[in-house]
């Protein structure tokens, strides 16, 4: 089943905005962060329109028991896997040392969101071998990608755990227009938001996927909720079936050509304060274009 959504105006949560923007400013979450132990908190949270909302607060997280690292903790609790893509040997390194790490080649070194990122070409491979993740009833997925100035015509995939969920930008259907949609897919359901666009500029964006599991069917994604720079575009319908655990091993970036820096995993559905302060954090300093190849 595929579910396209055509709204053309952001949804956008006004006092979810003003905090993350103040936390930015504040000086909590920087672009290259020294990971000084300063997070951002969120206390409670609701639905409201199909939006996540909260109140993001600053705090100190020791984070997940069984995570020693100390990266990414940019909100409390933090992701439970992060991907800084800072390290370019044979090991994918994942941040929060909660045993995500995979296996990488043919990549390369690019200026990125925080720090370093990379590019990623034909022959490029990220894998996390399978078995090793916790089980997710909601959870979010958040990405930062830019485009080179180059044309592809089939989809490109930023994020496959076979038989789980799929991250993707498909093509357009002009090619001269080079606005890629943005694409969450939860096993065989497929959530398409038209106006949620990239184009082939080399500019970094955030990609966020959201699923929203009721405490009475965590098999089910009550909704399903996409972002492009921390910015709400129609949620899906509700009721899509997932399964909670799955052996399969993730790929990462497996047919994408460009530039990828921050993936990060949480085993929670973030709210709109939550994605408003990612999104910020990383443009607290003008960004680096992906260059073209």
């Amino acid at each position: 089943m595929t579910v396209t959504a055509t709204m053309t105006q952001p949804i956008r949560d006004a006092a979810g905005l003003a905090v993350a923007l103040t936390i930015a400013l504040a000086g909590c979450i920087l672009q290259n962060p020294a990971y000084d132990g300063d997070t951002v908190a969120t206390e409670g949270g609701s639905e409201s329109g199909g939006s996540q909302s909260g109140s993001a607060t600053l705090g100190d997280s020791e984070g997940d028991p069984i995570c020693a690292g100390d990266g990414c903790l940019y909100l409390d609790p933090p992701p439970i896997a992060c991907f800084e893509f800072e390290e370019l040997g044979a090991t994918l390194v994942d941040s929060r040392e909660c045993g995500h790490d995979g296996a990488q080649s043919q990549v390369s070194a690019v200026d990125a969101v925080y720090g370093g990122g990379l590019r990623i070409s034909e022959g490029s491979s990220l894998t996390i071998p399978g078995g090793v993740w916790r089980p997710l009833a909601s959870f979010s997925l958040s990405l930062w990608v830019a485009l080179p100035s180059q044309a592809y015509s089939e989809t490109m995939v930023l994020l496959d755990k076979q038989g789980h969920f799929k991250l993707s930008l498909v093509p357009p259907e002009d090619p001269l227009t080079q606005n890629w949609q943005i694409s969450c897919e939860v096993v065989d359901n497929k959530f398409i938001a038209e106006a949620a666009v990239l184009y082939t500029d080399g500019k970094w964006h955030m990609i966020s996927c959201v699923c929203v599991a009721p405490e009475s069917d965590p098999g089910t994604c009550e909704q399903l909720l996409l972002y492009r720079d921390g910015k709400l575009y129609q949620p899906s319908e509700t009721g899509l079936s997932k399964p909670t655990e799955n052996d399969s091993p993730t790929a990462i970036a497996p047919s994408f050509r460009g530039c990828i820096d921050s993936l990060q995993v949480w085993d929670r559905a973030l709210t709109q304060a939550e994605l408003d302060a990612l999104y910020e954090a990383g443009n607290a300093e003008p960004n680096t274009p992906c260059p073209p190849p």
